[in-house]
């Protein structure tokens, strides 16, 4: 608006510039001109300045939206994280609870099989001294009959 007036009052030189007297000469002229032309380009300013305010107000809003989200991301992660190491932590208790049982039952099974193998030798050692028995009573038996028939002989005899 401003630009325009002293454009237009300006063409009245010959080179077509104003000269430092007219500029003054304008300007004292008409200062309503000027504030009116200062206070549109402070107005335009104040709504720049309105636009850029509300524009960052709107980006830290959205930026703290932002962080929000990720917080809370970054909690529902911690506490998955947390929740997959007790079950980890669950599983490996398990396990080792199952190699202990595994180990006793293993252990176990190896008592049952010493016992079974000792049973059976046991066994084996009776029959064999029941046989061994058996053999000495018969062998003795036989001594003593041939004893018995030697001493009836040598009465017999004598």
């Amino acid at each position: 608006m401003f630009d325009a007036s002293m454009s237009d009052r300006s063409s009245s030189t010959s080179a077509g510039e104003p000269t430092a007297a007219q500029a003054s000469r304008a300007e004292s002229e008409d200062p309503a001109l000027i504030r009116s032309y200062l206070e549109a380009q402070l107005d335009s300013l104040r709504q720049l300045l309105q636009t850029s305010k509300e524009a960052c107000e709107k980006n830290k809003r959205v930026a703290e939206e932002r962080e929000q989200e990720k917080a809370i991301r970054r909690e529902q992660k911690d506490r998955s994280f947390e929740d997959m190491q007790a079950k980890i932590a669950q599983i490996a208790g398990e396990q080792e609870r199952h190699r202990g049982d595994a180990r006793e039952e293993g252990s176990h099974k190896q008592w049952d099989s010493l016992k079974q193998e000792l049973d059976a030798s046991h066994e084996e050692r009776i029959n064999m001294l029941m046989t061994f028995l058996e053999d000495s009573r018969e062998v003795n038996r036989r001594q003593h009959e041939s004893i018995r028939a030697a001493i009836e002989e040598s009465r017999r005899i004598s």
